[in-house]
């Protein structure tokens, strides 16, 4: 038995809502996910599942959508640095106003 809260956002892949819920947590807003156990354990499941479900409280619920509005791409449509948010082209491996790299 889980605590109910809002659903935000769904995903099929773990490492994406993982991904959503740390920058949630850094920009304040507290959220978990449902259904990331079935999924984990039987991939093949998330669409008989609804998938992995990225939830915070009722009251944080606009926030958090707000927050993940703007953490995949950008107004133009190009991608951003997962760092500082900077837009980013999709042939660049290393941001140039923050210096975060996808390389390890």
């Amino acid at each position: 038995m889980g605590f109910a809260g809002s659903t935000v956002a769904t995903f099929t892949l773990r490492h994406e809502a993982e991904l959503a819920k740390l920058h949630l947590g850094a920009s304040g807003v507290t959220a978990w996910l449902a259904d990331e156990g079935v999924v984990g354990a039987h991939p093949f499941l998330a669409y008989a599942v609804g998938g992995i479900k990225l939830q915070v409280a009722a009251g944080d619920a606009n926030r958090a959508r707000a927050v993940l509005a703007e953490m995949g791409t950008g107004k133009d449509g190009s991608e951003r640095c997962l760092s500082c948010g900077e837009p980013m082209h999709e042939t660049e491996q290393r941001c140039s106003k923050c210096g975060w790299t996808f390389a390890s």
